[in-house]
């Protein structure tokens, strides 16, 4: 018999990991699959710098232990196993694995990427070490050294401009005679001054004495080798290799929609199928790094809870879904909130809320519970600040979220960030419901 859980995460990287963290504090039964170890790519990250709160000395296996330690102080169930099918099309989704078969009411793909390697001898052996794959990540530490960069499409030379903010110099190591990247892309780089070119070119071999200091390069017309060394006094250059990614993705091919091998969702990680999300690099997005995985693994997992509420909340009634209607909560703008809020009688409570805050999205379906409960003695008013910034920071709101009452256009009480509750929500209230 298949084992039941609330939510069930495929990968154990930075998104999967986030995910079950945020699961385990919804009171979600949650549980991690993964196949190998976890952490995904960032293990292979000897120092971390690039992540917010990252400690010194941070490395990938450091961060991913603290990662998978704290989900598992939330509850989060793992186990280490490989997923070989998925169904997707009943309530209860079904992940069947070698040695298990799991049932969810939501599951999240957090299934990673890789990127493409060369496939030279050596690569495997200096990733780390002078290989990389990773611009962002690992810049600084080739600052004022020499940097060869592999590939001529739109990453490849972009990453390769954003290297000559750090490098000494780059040599961009392209297989044609010619760059596959945009017509603006290639026009900003060949105006660089520190970019050049090795046309019709292959890394081969790559060695070192720790790090990267040597390797060789193939014409791709004539067949020569040519061996490049590292300068004298450096000791070492970098090899950057941006010739694609390829995402963990075709067990879900045809089970979702996807562009390109990478999963499509919205910007609440949701896929085209209910109950089915999506995060981290095996999904369609511009930046793959381990913050925006972590946020992907949050957004999804509590997209994920709010909908396995929802799943479990008792139908309502026709009659009741109507006289819901009459009590929906009015989103108000900058042209409509003086009328709306400031001139109106009574009092007025105001959701401030904003995209992408996980808070907001978590806080908002309870206080339209309390609207449709109490609808009719107060107004309920909802304010979107990422498109009313000023108008939120004139009204002194600069945290989020923010739920606000006012009368005659001034405020009577506030909760803030952490205070905005439910709870505090609903008891605030209900003080005011009774006053006249």
């Amino acid at each position: 018999m298949a084992k039941q859980y609330d939510i069930v995460i495929i990968g154990a990287g930075p998104a999967g990991l986030a995910a079950g963290l945020y699961g385990g504090r919804a009171k979600m039964n949650t549980l991690i699959i993964e196949k190998e170890k976890d952490g995904g790519q960032i293990v292979i990250t000897s120092e971390i710098e690039n992540y917010p709160g990252s400690i010194e000395e941070e490395s990938g296996v450091t961060l991913i232990e603290r990662m998978a330690k704290q989900a598992d102080k939330f509850g989060c169930d793992k186990v280490y196993d490989t997923v070989e099918e998925v169904d997707f099309t009943g309530d209860l989704k079904v992940v069947k694995c070698r040695k298990e078969t799991y049932e969810a009411k939501a599951v999240i793909i957090a299934a990673g990427a890789s990127p493409r390697k060369i496939g030279c001898p050596g690569e495997a052996e200096f990733t780390g070490k002078g290989v990389s794959y990773c611009a962002t990540c690992d810049a600084a530490f080739f600052e004022d050294f020499e940097v060869y960069v592999v590939g001529g499409g739109d990453a490849a030379v972009e990453e390769a401009m954003y290297l000559t903010k750090f490098a000494r110099k780059v040599h961009q190591v392209v297989r044609r005679d010619v760059l596959r990247a945009a017509a603006s892309i290639q026009e900003k780089a060949f105006a660089n001054p520190k970019l050049d070119f090795m046309w019709n070119s292959s890394i081969v071999e790559i060695t070192g004495d720790g790090l990267v200091n040597h390797m060789v390069v193939k014409n791709n017309k004539t067949g020569e080798l040519t061996e490049i060394n590292a300068n004298e006094e450096d000791g070492m250059f970098g090899i950057f290799v941006f010739i694609g990614f390829d995402p963990a993705t075709k067990l879900f091919e045809g089970k979702v929609d996807m562009e390109k091998g990478y999963i499509k969702t919205d910007d609440q990680m949701r896929t085209n199928v209910p109950g089915v999300y999506a995060a981290g690099d095996c999904r369609v997005k511009e930046l793959r790094q381990v913050v925006t995985a972590a946020a992907d693994g949050a957004i999804a997992a509590w997209q994920a809870a709010r909908y396995i509420d929802d799943l479990n909340a008792p139908k309502a009634e026709p009659v009741q879904e109507v006289k819901k209607e009459k009590k929906e909560m009015l989103e108000v703008d900058k042209n409509t909130f003086e009328e709306e809020v400031l001139k109106a009688d009574g009092y007025v409570l105001v959701d401030y809320f904003g995209d992408g805050c996980v808070p907001c999205a978590a806080l908002m379906p309870h206080v339209h519970e309390i609207a449709d409960k109490y609808g009719d003695q107060m107004k309920f008013c909802s304010l979107n600040t990422t498109k009313a910034r000023r108008l939120a920071i004139g009204q002194k709101v600069l945290g989020l979220p923010t739920i606000t009452i006012y009368k005659d256009g001034a405020k009577v009480e506030e909760l803030v960030k952490e205070d905005a509750t439910a709870e505090a929500v609903l008891a605030m209230v209900e003080k005011y419901v009774t006053k006249k």
